[in-house]
């Protein structure tokens, strides 16, 4: 690995583990999210353990839709509505003592939300990407963060997506994803590891 984790500049985030990707009967259902929930549940308990920065990031648009951007040209099903089912984290990652929340309304963790001053605040340097989507919120703030000058380590089994269908181009399985995104961020943007890895590191520190 390219970089060190210290459990006093080092955090690990968490991207929107939310009942809209975990729950079947939402319109972002992701079949793959519960595949990873052990290994997020893994990381978190090893940065409690560390005593380590922990941000739950939640994504959270208003119920009339007027901070969609973007996003909404694509696809306008209402989804993250506050106040619904959808937008709460899943019960596995209620936030604990310590831990912050992070709510956000775009791809990236960083954009019109308080994580940098968070980061800033408690001199991290270095930033765990985990959680969903892969080749939405996950990879869009790791080279946000990799711009930022955050010293980035993206742990490909605790992060998952959809199997996209064909929009142009033939369908392409979740793992077909990750393999592009995994190769094009270790190529440059992040150190890319396995859960396993990572959690014996945490550990020693």
């Amino acid at each position: 690995m390219t970089y060190e984790v210290n459990s006093k500049t080092t955090a690990l985030l968490v991207i929107d583990p939310q009942r809209e990707y975990f729950d079947e009967d939402k319109p972002l259902y992701t079949p793959h999210a519960k595949e990873i929930l052990g290994n997020l549940v893994k990381l978190r308990n090893a940065a409690h353990g560390a005593k380590m920065l922990t941000i739950l990031v939640q994504h959270s648009h208003k119920a009339d839709g007027s901070d969609v951007g973007r996003m909404g040209d694509f696809d306008p099903t209402p989804v993250f509505t506050e106040g619904t089912p959808g937008v709460e984290l899943i019960p596995e990652m209620a936030p604990g003592n310590g831990e912050i929340i992070v709510k956000k309304t775009r791809y990236s963790s960083f954009v019109n939300t308080k994580l940098e001053s968070v980061l800033q605040s408690a001199g991290i340097d270095t930033i765990i990407i985990s959680g969903l989507m892969t080749n939405y919120c996950s990879v869009t703030t790791a080279r946000h963060a990799h711009d930022l000058d955050y010293k980035v380590i993206f742990v490909e089994d605790a992060n998952a997506g959809p199997d996209m269908p064909d929009v142009g181009f033939g369908p392409v399985p979740h793992a077909e994803i990750m393999r592009a995104v995994a190769t094009s961020l270790a190529g440059g943007i992040a150190d890319v590891v396995k859960t396993d890895d990572l959690v014996n590191q945490i550990n020693k520190v």
